[in-house]
């Protein structure tokens, strides 16, 4: 593959260090790699090893210098046609998003800080098609601050060069230009001196000034430079008055950090730094100027690999904590103190060598390496997507995702509210679905029109949306593609002239598959002359996460707004559910848009949660997953709890909920789902949620045996789509 990585500047530093290990690493592995930065001392390492650097000003806002960086790494792309391009900043980044729609490279970005964020600075940054985050809790920061997609972040270690990094006996090389260190015993810390970072390194030479005293061979070397450097440095000098010795040594920013380390004694600092140290098999205290977590071990492994090395919300370091682990460490036996240097060397080489991280990225760019998005597509995809409609979501997640299983290198186009969110979240070409124009010209380039899923050929959201959807029919055929209705469901429809409507455009379709009974049944009896096949909806593969399943026993309840009166009831026996059975209410807004009201007037009234909106249609089928019982009255929930073996009850004036439930019924023999209408009552609603739970085991066996089932229908009406 080619590939280009691109950062600010190659400078001195974890991220730097990161990328270097990256390139060279990706280079060894007969892999074309570029790196484009603005220069900097580790720019002549990249070349030593084969790996081209390109100067590019990627490290500065200024207006001028941004468009230089664009024109320059617009030349750059055009002329090497990168396969993957891989940014490392929030600048390489900015720029790169602009140029990935003109080329159409694949884009991926690195998460190595949690960054300030601000409204101006979110809507700028671009995380691309996918992220890769350096530890749990940066993953974490990208969801929580960015709505950027679970499933598209992956968790990649700081890659350690285990072999360069290891460890060695000390050979003083060190000592001839600072004599000093010679028969010491060496403390090194290693990290930028800014003001944001530098806690640390004035917390370790407060603390020297009781080791040195408790321990009057050790001495404390700090490496790194920044614009905290001077005062670092007379702290430092402060310490040596007090102790009148020259205890602690700041040395700047060094290229040869690993000399150090062979002839250090230990580490005190954070991140890549202090994972280096312990490559070499040096006991390490971990601690950073975002929090303190103590000597590496067994017992500070989780907290380690959640930060990153780094500490974040562990506490601050004090010159007390760091006093304490750096002289429990000086205090150990020659026996205690090589077990804990080789226990650091194991663990590096098992989980954040350069190997692992490269398998990482490796397996990933060539997975999104095969991904086309050209000017010709396979298939142009059509539904109400980008509207944050968690059922329609899950749709285009699922139909997407069961081509490019059939056919990895798909040119996939979709027609979508939301074309830039859409085309990152899933490597797809996209068009604004409103635009008639680009709709048009993309439809000419396509081969297959897929028209789904859902009930997108009804008139009772509206007349408007039932001719829009059947005029896209019309354009489909017109401009040639091969049209098919697939996974859809029809009605309802108020009006016999949206019914006649409806029927004159599905009746030109080329192939149909219907997700229920009902609709298969009507489009039967409205285009007889056609074959429609019984499929199933494809939300049915979707894997929920169980990370938002809730602690405690629970039921949840997808609402919908139908009346006052039926809200009230439904309300009501929300809140009998809850203190009858002893369950907490969780309310889930399936469309937050138009949910978001009535499932807080709920959630109010039945003293349960309200489920933060934004969350994915995977952890929605978690959630319910680990539901005792739930109350939809959307349909996805119901998929959601088929997919998650809960036990579920339709409350709905909608026959699409009835018609499905039927038809789980009727595959499985339980006779168990049930479904209500909106005019039920209170107490008709608790009573038959009090047979549901009490068949609950049966419910949940039933419908895990099912699923298999369901999903093979699913699979099979694939084959329409070629």
């Amino acid at each position: 593959m080619k590939i280009l990585l691109c950062t600010m500047k190659m400078d001195i530093g974890g991220a730097e260090t990161h990328i270097l290990e990256l390139a060279k690493a990706l280079y060894a592995r007969g892999h074309d790699v570029t790196v484009a930065s603005g220069g900097g001392r580790f720019a002549a390492e990249l070349e030593r090893t084969g790996v081209e650097h390109v100067n590019v000003p990627l490290y500065s806002k200024n207006p001028f210098l941004l468009a230089a960086a664009e024109i320059k790494l617009s030349s750059l792309i055009a002329r090497e046609k990168f396969d993957i391009v891989h940014a490392h900043a929030r600048i390489p980044a900015f720029v790169c998003g602009k140029l990935q729609k003109k080329y159409g490279f694949r884009f991926v970005t690195t998460a190595h800080y949690d960054f300030r964020v601000t409204p101006l600075l979110r809507k700028m940054t671009d995380w691309g098609e996918h992220c890769f985050a350096v530890s749990p809790d940066i993953k974490d920061y990208v969801i929580k601050n960015y709505a950027f997609p679970k499933k598209n972040i992956t968790v990649v270690p700081n890659g350690i060069d285990t072999d360069v990094f290891s460890p060695s006996s000390p050979d003083g090389e060190i000592f001839g230009e600072f004599p000093e260190l010679k028969d010491k015993r060496i403390i090194l810390h290693v990290s930028r001196l800014e003001e944001y970072s530098s806690l640390c390194a004035k917390c370790l030479i407060k603390a020297m000034e009781r080791i040195g005293v408790d321990f009057p061979d050790s001495v404390l070397v700090i490496i790194g430079g920044g614009k905290d450097f001077d005062f670092v440095s007379e702290l430092a000098e402060r310490t040596n008055s007090k102790l009148g010795r020259k205890a602690v040594f700041a040395l700047g920013a060094r290229t040869d950090v690993r000399k150090f380390i062979t002839d250090s004694y230990m580490f005190a600092g954070p991140s890549r730094a202090a994972l280096e140290a312990m490559a070499c098999g040096k006991p390490t205290v971990v601690s950073g100027s975002q929090g303190h977590i103590g000597i590496f071990s067994m017992e500070t492994i989780p907290d380690c690999e959640k930060t990153n090395f780094c500490g974040r919300d562990m506490g601050i370091p004090t010159s007390e904590k760091l006093c304490r682990d750096i002289s429990a460490v000086l205090s150990t036996k020659e026996e205690e103190y090589t077990s804990l240097g080789n226990f650091c060397r194991e663990y590096v080489c098992g989980h954040y060598s350069v190997g692992i991280m490269t398998d990482i990225y490796e397996r990933e760019y060539e997975r999104l390496s095969k991904i086309v998005t050209g000017k010709r597509h396979d298939y142009t995809l059509c539904g109400y997507y980008g509207f944050g409609n968690l059922g329609d979501e899950a749709l285009e997640e699922c139909i997407i995702s069961s081509v490019r299983e059939r056919k990895p290198s798909a040119d996939i186009c979709v027609m979508t509210h939301t074309p830039k969110k859409t085309s990152r979240r899933f490597s797809v070409g996209t068009v604004q679905r409103m635009n008639i124009f680009a709709v048009s010209k993309a439809l000419k380039n396509t081969d297959t029109f897929i028209f789904g899923g859902g009930n997108l050929l009804q008139d009772k959201t509206s007349s408007q949306s039932l001719v829009y959807y059947t005029k896209m029919l019309d354009i489909a055929k017109k401009k040639g593609c091969r049209t098919v209705i697939f996974a859809n469901g029809l009605g309802p429809f108020e009006k016999a002239s949206g019914l006649r409507l409806a029927a004159r455009a599905a009746a030109e379709a080329d192939e149909v598959s219907m997700r229920e009974s009902y609709s298969l049944e009507l489009f039967r009896e409205l285009c007889p002359v056609s074959d429609p096949i019984l499929g199933f909806d494809p939300a049915i593969t979707v894997v929920p996460d169980m990370s938002a399943k809730r602690d405690g026993r629970y039921f949840v309840v997808a609402p919908k707004f139908f009346s006052s009166t039926a809200e009230r009831e439904l309300t009501e026996a929300a809140g009998n559910i809850s203190r009858e059975f002893g369950l907490k209410a969780y309310i889930l807004p399936m469309y937050e848009k138009e949910d978001a009201s009535v499932c807080r007037r709920i959630a109010y009234g039945c003293n349960g949660e309200v489920v933060n909106g934004g969350i994915s249609p995977q952890e929605a089928a978690g959630l319910i997953s680990g539901a005792e019982l739930l109350l939809g009255s959307r349909l996805h929930s119901l998929i959601f709890a088929t997919v998650g073996a809960c036990p579920m009850i339709a409350v709905s004036d909608d026959i699409k909920l009835f018609s499905y439930v039927d038809m789980i019924n009727a595959k499985t023999d339980s006779g168990r789902l049930c479904y209500l209408t909106e005019d039920s009552g209170a107490e008709e609603i608790t009573k038959l949620a009090f047979e549901t739970l009490s068949s609950s085991v049966n419910i949940r066996a039933l419908l895990s045996r099912g699923l298999d089932e369901w999903k093979k229908t699913y699979i099979k009406s694939l084959d329409i789509l070629r």
